[in-house]
């Protein structure tokens, strides 16, 4: 790897939201290109930043199998707003690409509109029937990947929620405690169907960094986060563009990017400093 190229990645990295919209200034073609360079992991805070149709666009450029890790990495929601706008044919070749649970996750996900909260939704955290133990609760945590987990759902045999029962009470109660002891009434719930806007001022966001979503019979469909809200409610407020070339390369323009970061922060380490009083000639006797 070059150094321009660690230099790149090390922008995309340390600035997601900056990267992306250099990002959305390239041709699809640099774009794909970096995406096919960059570690998916390392590039997929930046892909969500980005407005999902220019993603789109460079997405459709990569492999099957390059396409697929990258959408996995970027998440349900954000993956789901890039795939509205691969086209059908390309589609299919993606999901079949993509892990099963990944795919699943997406379908569902596509079968809303962009603008419900349904089409913005984890459905991959783990919902678990009442009589289950705390010790098999902390094991099914353990194997997942999400770090970001504070609530466990509590459902009946038909899905529907029940109640929910905080991460903190589960790390205090004993392994063979089963969660009906310890969960709590599901305060705030969001209709899977109701649209990002209508819920932005939810009175569940001052208590919780992500609220449950159900269907209409109370079943459980996922949990809305709420930074997958602000990053929808974004993508729904800017307007598609069309300047996307770019006479730099994705490499050229990101290591760029990167130098006028560092400038922009070291003007702003300087202004916290006072200016230096002016050095005051002692009068001259002759």
């Amino acid at each position: 790897m070059s150094n321009v190229e660690t230099l790149s990645h090390t922008f995309i990295a340390a600035h997601p939201a900056d990267a992306a919209r250099v990002l959305e200034h390239l041709s699809p073609e640099a774009s794909a290109e970096l995406f096919a360079q960059a570690p998916a992991r390392v590039l997929a805070p930046a892909v969500r930043a980005m407005m999902p149709f220019v993603a789109a666009q460079a997405v459709v450029r990569l492999s099957p199998e390059a396409a697929a890790h990258l959408l996995t990495e970027c998440g349900g929601g954000s993956g789901a707003a890039i795939m509205r706008y691969v086209p059908e044919s390309r589609r299919a070749a993606l999901l079949e690409a993509l892990p099963t649970t990944t795919a699943v996750s997406l379908r569902l996900l596509l079968g809303f509109p962009a603008s419900s909260v349904g089409a913005w939704i984890d459905s991959g955290l783990p919902a678990l029937p009442a009589n289950t133990t705390v010790g098999a609760a902390l094991q099914r945590l353990r194997a997942g990947e999400d770090d970001e987990i504070d609530v466990v759902h509590v459902v009946d045999a038909s899905q529907r929620l029940l109640g929910l029962v905080e991460l903190a009470a589960l790390l205090r109660a004993g392994e063979h405690v089963a969660l009906a002891h310890l969960m709590q009434d599901v305060r705030y719930v969001l209709p899977v169907n109701a649209t990002l806007a209508s819920v932005q001022r939810h009175a569940g966001w001052d208590e919780r960094l992500s609220l449950p979503a159900v269907e209409r019979d109370g079943r459980l469909a996922g949990v809305l986060r709420r930074a997958a809200l602000v990053q929808a409610l974004a993508h729904t407020r800017r307007e598609p563009h069309t300047d996307s070339a770019h006479p730099l390369t994705a490499i050229e323009a990101l290591g760029a990017g990167y130098w006028l970061a560092i400038d922009e922060l070291m003007q702003s380490v300087i202004a916290l400093f006072p200016s230096p009083e002016p050095v005051r000639q002692r009068p001259h006797h002759g």
